[in-house]
């Protein structure tokens, strides 16, 4: 897949918490997000988002409702990304990375400045398909 700019993602009660995962447990543990939400009477309401918070992961998973922060998990009303350039990667978590430096390469390229670090939006976590974003700065200095 090419890389697209001025992509939009936004999302609204959104459950948010924090991992220390390896990239390769990536896939099982995402399998298991909607048993956990429905033990939370929460269902998922869009594709979950992944990026990195040293040193741990922060999963944001999009749900049909409010609801109240734990120690476990916080509630953000919304989650919005806007401007942003777009790539999609067919494999393992583990060697996404190649697509983002791909798409930070594009980035010094054409001499954008980026606003966010890269987000990973599980498309289909069975058959291992990705998007990853990364925000970029609209102004220009």
């Amino acid at each position: 897949m090419p890389i697209v700019e001025h992509q939009y993602l936004h999302y609204k009660n959104v459950l948010c918490f924090e991992m220390q995962l390896d990239y390769g447990e990536i896939e099982d543990f995402a399998q298991r997000i909607d048993y956990s939400l429905d033990v939370l009477d929460l269902s998922r309401d869009g594709k979950i988002v992944i990026t990195q918070k040293s040193p741990f992961l922060e999963f944001l998973i999009p749900v049909d409702k409010q609801f109240s922060s734990s120690k476990h998990y916080r509630y953000k009303p919304e989650f919005k990304l806007v401007n942003a350039i777009r790539t999609r990667h067919y494999g393992s978590f583990d060697s996404i990375q190649n697509k983002v430096e791909e798409l930070k390469k594009y980035i010094q390229d054409q001499s954008f400045l980026p606003a966010t670090p890269p987000y990973f939006i599980v498309q289909d976590i069975k058959n291992n398909i990705y998007d990853v974003y990364i925000g970029i700065n609209e102004n220009i200095l």
